[in-house]
């Protein structure tokens, strides 16, 4: 296993604070990069007649929005939030005398900085993480206005977020660039790792070491004659006879009902799950041929191997793409990781055991941002967005 990197360190201890950092830190940059545009009463209502489509009486809200929500024909200049009465960069107007505005093309950064995978979001996803945002950006100020970015514990935080986000830009940035590997390399690795991709059809005989009727009782006679039943039973499929008959004699043997057990176990690859001496032996057979009797926990059995195929690059593909794609990110992360080296002090950190679970601890404050219970329309930030609901990962 590799080692574990910082991002996977921060990435594991750390993800739901850091998420809810990103946003904070995202809204107190915007809010200082806006200049606050005054907006007039007459054109806030205008607006906000054009935007907001009135609701069809019967129909579910969710479904309206997705259906109602046309980004595409915004331009991007265009506003899409206007916070009424904020305004960080002009500390003598307050009230209806200024209004924050973030056009298409500045909340779509933003957009685009949070959902840094790119899946696509919902409109109501991208809804509520416009109304939380317009929270946060109140309470940044707030806190700046307290002096909390003057904080010493804040700014390291800061830095910790800072290095986990270009961890993670790396990252993202690595997967990236191996996420398509040329067709040269496909055929490449197909060539040289040909063994991977070749299948056999097997069909099996087991014998079971216990007796289901009775498994406590002549156990070491049950097992005995389980022994000689398969070794008698391998040595007749060797000369041809039919396996399913087999099957059903061993159990006729032994005393046992008929077995519901299909000999015909399809086709099989390297690693199908067979333990490395079994699946050497299978692997080594020619058509027709029949492994000694293999002894395992659950019984004896023996394997016939009808047939063999190599499948071809075409179908094998996407399988190849995943195992290049990972030989290259162990690459990359073991070239960034090998030549560094760190020595932790036992006697502040304690001995290191493998016993011993990473752990931090508990956070004493919540993740996200403190909203108010209740705000009343019209009173500066948007409502808060229902309980549970939060800005998408």
């Amino acid at each position: 296993m590799a080692p574990l990197s910082f991002i996977d360190l921060a990435g594991r201890f750390t993800f739901r604070m850091m998420r809810s950092l990103v946003i904070f830190f995202l809204a107190g940059a915007t809010a200082g990069a806006q200049s606050p545009a005054p907006v007039s009463p007459a054109q806030d209502t205008q607006s906000h007649t054009a935007a907001r489509p009135q609701a069809t009486p019967g129909t579910n809200p969710l479904a309206q929005s997705a259906t109602q929500a046309h980004p595409e024909a915004v331009g991007a200049t265009e506003a899409v939030i206007t916070i009424h009465g904020f305004c960080p960069n002009s500390p003598g107007k307050s009230g209806d005398s200024c209004a924050t505005v973030l056009t298409k093309e500045q909340f779509e950064k933003i957009l685009g900085a949070v959902n840094q995978s790119g899946a696509p979001m919902p409109p109501v996803a991208v809804r509520n993480l416009a109304e939380r945002y317009v929270q946060i950006m109140a309470f940044a100020d707030a806190a700046e206005k307290l002096g909390l970015d003057k904080d010493p514990k804040f700014q390291e935080l800061m830095r910790v977020v800072r290095v986990n986000s270009l961890a993670e830009g790396y990252r993202r940035t690595v997967e990236e660039k191996y996420r398509s590997p040329s067709d040269a390399e496909l055929e490449n690795y197909y060539k040289q790792n040909i063994a991977k991709f070749e299948q056999v059809k097997l069909s099996r005989v087991f014998i079971p070491r216990v007796n289901p009727k009775a498994p406590r009782e002549g156990l070491d006679d049950f097992v005995q004659r389980g022994q000689q039943t398969a070794n008698g039973l391998r040595d007749r499929a060797a000369k041809g006879e039919d396996l399913d008959k087999l099957q059903q004699e061993a159990y006729k043997t032994l005393g046992l009902p008929p077995p519901s057990l299909n000999t015909d176990m399809g086709m099989k690859r390297h690693g199908s799950g067979f333990p490395p001496n079994v699946e050497q032996d299978i692997f080594a057979l020619k058509s027709g041929e029949v492994t000694k009797v293999e002894t395992e926990p659950a019984g004896f059995q023996f394997y016939k191997l009808q047939g063999r195929e190599t499948l071809a690059l075409a179908q094998v593909k996407n399988e190849i793409i995943a195992a290049l794609h990972k030989e290259h990110l162990d690459a990359a992360n073991k070239g960034v990781l090998d030549p560094i080296h760190a020595d932790l002090n036992d006697t502040y950190f304690g001995p290191k055991s493998a016993a011993t679970p990473l752990a931090m601890p508990p956070q004493a404050h919540p993740t996200t941002p403190i909203m108010p219970p209740s705000t009343s329309p019209g009173a500066g930030a948007s409502r808060p967005a229902p309980q549970g609901s939060a800005p998408p990962k």
